[in-house]
């Protein structure tokens, strides 16, 4: 069941209104039911991931907790089983090719079987976050949980369920269980984070998807400036409207019955560096990687005994080889994540080249940093990076969107094969309508996020609740309309969000 379908909006209608009419002991079951006829929408065959999932991590954390001693062994043992889920459904075709192309460079050859596996939807996003909690019993970070089905609802919780954000256990868990009252505010306010996510999807996503998703892959039918244009400016839009719209939609269905998700989104296209874009794009994949891979990996024994050899005779090696293996594998297993494909791992190990070398090349920055102290609050110096890091990430997109390699060399082809005025006119011209609304949408996008920039002691929900009555719904009509009048409905494939397939 896809957010924005007259489905989900009926059975979220359905859901809320129960929520706060049944007994509050039994809200948190009623979230559990709802979730399970939310997922099994999707294919009710992918609720027996669901619960296996469940079943493992709820069975294997009490085995944790009960014999500590084993705990490591038993907390690699569900890892194995989780993540070879993963690895069967979602890597098992590109397994298989790669190692049958190695085979036939020794001579061996090998006629590669062709595996038509399809991947549940969240399997990965799910599986994280119950991995992260068991890791968290291990640590005896949090206690186990023994009622099974409250265990099930953390897991599958739909607001969150196919693409996030990742939920942290300590700061979900409680949320999900506790008696919740009606609240005027948090329906008003989850219903306008709601409908910006529907606003983002329907008018500036779709919008721009109907425009350049056959230009990727006809790679020869246009050139030069054209894809400088859809590379710089339309899928950069267009991805993190999607994937911002699902966010708002998540975190604003879940206010509405009185529980906060985690952020996912921080305004990333105003970030000065890729590491801060990391910092404020998937935030909650970022601290997955970072409190569950980079730090383990960099407590491990070989890269703690390589600090301690080299601490005295080599420190500034000492402190960065640690650090630059650890972001190596994790950028790679980043890479990795979002698809089966080199293109993906290429794509993760170029945002990890530019933070491995800001690590590798610390002291000149803290030199130069020190030399031009006053370039730290120089605002054409703050642009100039804020450019730069867009103009890294969106050239990023020529790797990540076509998702093939040879595809994307075709593409950087006809990046720098000349301007292209003409193919752009021609394309232009009859994309017109789709364009004008994109932009318009973009304009309301760029207002919001600039008003986000500086932290504010009012959100703007905050600063709209406080206008007279005509005011606020004159407001609330207004963009209801836009989405009304500029949003793309009817065409099943875009209501498909673009993180689904991760």
């Amino acid at each position: 069941m896809v957010f924005t379908t007259l489905r989900f909006i009926i059975f979220m209608g359905i859901v809320f209104c129960l929520y706060y009419t049944v007994p509050k002991k039994a809200q948190w079951k009623l979230l559990l039911v709802a979730s399970y006829v939310f997922y099994a929408c999707a294919s009710p065959l992918y609720v027996l991931f669901l619960v296996f999932t469940t079943g493992i991590t709820f069975a294997g954390s009490r085995l944790i907790e009960k014999y500590r001693k084993r705990g490591k062994s038993i907390l690699i043992g569900i890892a194995v089983i989780l993540l070879g889920m993963v690895v069967v459904f979602k890597y098992a075709s590109f397994l298989i090719k790669n190692v049958s192309a190695l085979l036939g460079v020794f001579g061996c050859q090998v006629t590669s079987p062709t595996l038509r596996l399809i991947l549940p939807l969240g399997l990965s996003f799910y599986v994280f976050q119950s991995l992260g909690y068991c890791i968290d019993v291990y640590r005896e970070m949090v206690a186990a949980e023994k009622n099974f089905f409250r265990h099930a609802l953390y897991v599958s919780y739909f607001p969150q369920l196919l693409q996030g954000p990742i939920g942290d256990y300590a700061q979900l868990s409680p949320q999900l269980f506790e008696e919740h009252s009606f609240s005027y505010k948090n329906a008003v306010f989850g219903l306008q984070r709601a409908a910006w996510g529907f606003f983002k999807k329907l008018v500036i996503a779709n919008q721009i998807s109907l425009v350049i998703d056959s230009v990727w892959t006809a790679d020869t039918a246009y050139s030069g400036l054209l894809f400088w244009i859809f590379v710089l400016c339309l899928y950069s839009i267009q991805l993190y409207a999607d994937f911002s719209g699902y966010m708002d939609i998540a975190l604003g269905c879940s206010q509405m019955f009185g529980i906060t998700l985690a952020e996912n989104f921080e305004t990333p296209y105003f970030s000065k560096s890729i590491a801060e874009f990391w910092r404020r794009w998937h935030i909650t994949l970022g601290a997955w990687f970072k409190n569950y891979v980079f730090y383990p990996l960099l407590r491990s024994k070989s890269l703690s005994a390589l600090r301690k050899k080299w601490r005295k005779t080599h420190p500034y090696l000492a402190n960065t080889l640690p650090n630059v293996t650890a972001l190596f594998i994790v950028w790679l297993l980043i890479g990795l994540w979002h698809g089966a494909d080199w293109s993906y791992v290429v794509y993760g190990l170029f945002h990890g080249a530019f933070i491995i070398a800001s690590v590798v090349f610390a002291p000149l920055y803290a030199a130069f940093n020190k030399r031009f102290p006053a370039l730290e609050t120089n605002r054409l110096y703050s642009l100039f990076r804020i450019v730069r890091t867009f103009l890294i990430v969106t050239f990023g997109y020529v790797i990540f969107r076509p998702a093939n390699l040879r595809l994307t060399h075709a593409i950087l082809q006809q990046m720098f094969s000349g301007l292209g005025i003409s193919s752009l006119l021609h394309f232009g011209s009859p994309n017109f309508k789709e364009l004008s609304a994109a932009f318009i949408g973009f304009i309301v996008l760029f207002c919001m996020d600039m008003y986000h920039i500086k932290p504010r002691t009012k959100s703007l929900r905050e600063v709209i609740s406080k206008q007279a009555v005509p005011v606020r719904w004159c407001i609330y009509l207004l963009f209801v309309c836009s989405i009304l009048i500029l949003g793309v409905y009817g065409k099943s494939e875009l209501n498909q969000f673009a993180y689904f397939r991760f």
